[in-house]
């Protein structure tokens, strides 16, 4: 797989956007989006350092949940963003689609990938202890460890998302 840079000039002009959906937006999404863009590899296990070498990757402050980030935009021109939802899972759905409403774009072309089933419980435990108990080496590693645990249904999504994108079945 060719790894793809992360497009630092921002959003593209184009109205498709996936919103890599999660907790708090700096772990299983983040992971997710990054597979998809080829930001992680997606033939092999990455290591511990490239995980945590990751922009972004348990980084984001207690305050800074349900912010938008953008990773970048992919081959066909789709922009990808991460998203933390908090406990309003069902919510931000809903209200982001409405915003891209009240500002001209058409909303249904905002497609919402949930990444939090894959956050298992090492990943869910490390976030806790850096983001909430501010314990941060310690959970950064552990919510990493968590990752590569689980990294292979991170790969198993990236590819339907990238597949239905295409219109494969």
């Amino acid at each position: 797989m060719v790894k793809r840079r992360e497009n630092r000039r921002g959003p593209s002009r184009s109205q498709k956007r996936l919103f890599f959906q999660g907790y708090g937006g700096d772990h299983s999404s983040l992971i997710a989006a990054a597979i998809y863009l080829g930001l992680l590899p997606g033939d092999r296990v990455p290591s511990q350092a490239e995980i945590l070498s990751l922009r972004h990757f348990d980084g984001l402050s207690n305050d800074e949940l349900g912010r938008v980030l953008f990773l970048g935009t992919d081959e066909r021109g789709i922009d990808v963003y991460v998203i933390g939802s908090g406990p309003a899972r069902d919510m931000v759905p809903r209200a982001v689609r409405s915003f891209l409403g009240l500002n001209g774009l058409e909303p249904g072309l905002a497609e919402f990938v949930d990444c939090l089933p894959l956050a298992g419980l090492l990943t869910r435990a490390g976030g806790f202890l850096s983001r909430r108990l501010g314990l941060i080496w310690i959970g950064r590693n552990l919510a990493a460890y968590g990752i590569r645990r689980n990294y292979r249904r991170f790969v198993g999504l990236a590819q339907s998302v990238r597949d239905r994108v295409r219109g494969k079945p």
